[in-house]
Formats: structure tokens, C-alpha cells, sequence
């Protein structure tokens, strides 16, 4: 980075800062002019072996500048040069010429410009004419095939809905059936269980118990045990 000092330019390199250090040593003086913190990161040791660890550590560095010997006095401007004398005017003059150009007939190059253009916009207008037929070729082709994609996809998507639904359709037959067959199956095992019957009655008097026989016959019990009936019978006077 270039340095402008005193009106002199010194250069970023190596050579200009060697310039710019000789120029500051013969004409300023470096002086100290105030400090500032530096913060150094060390490290102490582990703090298990009774070290600090890792800390920070503030000094005071000193800030330096530089303060000419002598006070500058810019160089005067060079005076401006005086302007010199304006010449005399000739007194010569020049002779007319009396040289005629000739005359040159451009129509035939107008021509063969004006043949080229129009040769160049015919090209052009079949190049334009060709490329509109070939857009509106493809652009036919383009829905031709975006159809055939449309229906083929819609045929699927039938075909898929149409086994779907005959999935279904048979797996609900399937659960129909499993269910009559679940009621069928529990309608057989109730019709299957044992009816609760009387055993038989032993009454006190080793009798009827005042009932008839023809009443005990009818109700499946004899008045003994081991006689089974499929009434109940109330009895509304026993001794046990």
C-alpha cells in the first residue's frame, strides 16, 4: 500500500518502505505516545497439580508515533514556463487546384447489395416457414403421445379400481360366511347342551307328597330318585 509523506509518494514494496524508514530517521523523531493493553492466553500448568490453568495475563505495550524535527515547508511551484511568441502569418497563397474527380457509378454495386438482401430474406422466410411446420409436426406428435399416456394410464387406474374392488368384494363374502358359520356353530352347541331337569324327589312319607300319580307321571317325576324330568315342579309343602 502506497504512503504519501511530506508530498512524497513511497511504494508498497520493499524498496519504498526502505525509503519511507530512511526518510522517517533523517527528518522525524519516534516518540512514545501512550499505551495499550495486550492480553496474552498462558498456561499455568494442570490446576490438580496446584497450577492456574490456562489464563489470561495483561500488560501495558507501548504505542509509539513519529514527530518531524523540523516543521515541513512545502516546496514552492516551479514558475510557468513564459509562452513563446506567436509566429507570423504566411504570406503565401496556396494555388486552387483544378484537379476534377471523376465520376463513379454506384448502381451497379446498389444493385448487387439489393439482390443479396432479398435473397437473404427469401432464405430466411423458408428457413422460418420450415421450422413453423416442423414445430406444428411435433406439436401434433407431442399430443398424440400425451393421449395415448392419458389413456393408458386411465386404463390401468380402471383395472386397479376394478381388482380392488373384487378384493374387496370377495374378502366381504369371505366374513359373511365366516360369520354365519360362527352363528351356525353357536346355534348347534346351545341346541347341543343338556336341558336342566329334576332329578327326582324323595318325600318324607316316601310317598307322592299329596300330589297324584297321574299329576307326577305327566311331570316326569314318580316320587323316587333316579327318575328324571324335564319340567320343573313347584312344591309347596316339603319336609326335609
Amino acid at each position: 500500500m502506497a504512503i504519501t509523506l511530506d508530498g512524497i509518494r513511497f511504494s508498497g514494496d520493499m524498496a519504498g518502505q526502505k525509503a519511507l524508514a530512511e526518510h522517517r530517521k533523517k527528518y522525524y523523531t519516534r516518540v512514545v505516545t501512550g499505551y495499550k493493553d495486550k492480553r496474552t492466553q498462558k498456561y499455568g500448568g494442570p490446576p490438580k497439580a496446584g497450577g492456574r490453568g490456562w489464563y489470561t495475563e495483561t500488560t501495558q505495550v507501548p504505542e509509539y508515533g513519529y514527530i518531524r524535527k523540523t516543521p515541513y515547508v512545502p516546496p514552492k511551484p516551479a514558475a510557468a514556463a513564459p509562452k513563446p511568441a506567436a509566429a507570423p502569418k504566411p504570406s503565401y497563397t496556396a494555388p486552387k487546384p483544378s484537379y476534377t474527380a471523376p465520376k463513379v457509378d454506384y448502381s451497379k454495386q446498389f444493385k448487387a447489395y439489393e439482390d443479396r438482401i432479398a435473397k437473404l430474406q427469401s432464405g430466411f422466410r423458408q428457413t422460418l416457414s420450415d421450422l413453423q411446420s416442423s414445430m406444428a409436426q411435433e406439436r401434433k406428435q407431442f399430443g398424440t403421445q400425451l393421449a395415448t399416456l392419458q389413456s393408458g394410464f386411465q386404463t390401468r387406474f380402471d383395472e386397479q379400481t376394478a381388482g380392488f374392488q373384487n378384493r374387496f368384494d370377495e374378502q366381504a363374502a369371505v366374513n359373511r360366511q365366516a360369520q354365519e358359520e360362527m352363528a351356525m356353530g353357536y346355534q348347534r352347541a346351545l341346541a347341543q347342551q343338556d336341558r336342566p331337569g329334576v332329578e327326582g324327589i324323595r318325600f318324607a312319607d316316601r310317598g307322592t307328597g299329596g300330589a297324584r300319580q297321574k299329576d307326577l307321571r305327566m311331570q316326569g317325576i314318580r316320587g323316587a330318585f333316579g327318575r328324571k324330568g324335564d319340567r320343573l315342579l313347584k312344591i309347596s309343602s316339603l319336609n326335609v
